[in-house]
């Protein structure tokens, strides 16, 4: 009898509320600088981009690289206007 290994991906809502989260708690000056609404878009697209690159499971550094590169593009696409 063969088994077969399912690998569930981590889907947008998980990775988004990790990233959303995570900014609250750390670098909740984003929230002021660029306004609620706004952080909200970055870390949906981020957490879309990564579903659908296809995240097996959420961990605590990847979650840091990903409050990093929603920062980064905050900066780069804002701070332009």
């Amino acid at each position: 009898m063969e088994t077969s290994i399912e690998k569930h991906n981590a889907d947008v809502a998980s990775i988004f509320s990790a990233i959303y989260y995570r900014i609250g708690r750390q670098h909740e000056y984003l929230f002021q600088k660029y306004g609620s609404d706004t952080v909200w878009d970055f870390a949906l697209m981020q957490a879309e981009y990564l579903a659908d690159v296809g995240i097996e499971e959420i961990g605590s550094s990847d979650v840091s690289i990903w409050v990093k590169d929603v920062m980064s593009s905050l900066k780069l696409v804002m701070e332009d206007y």
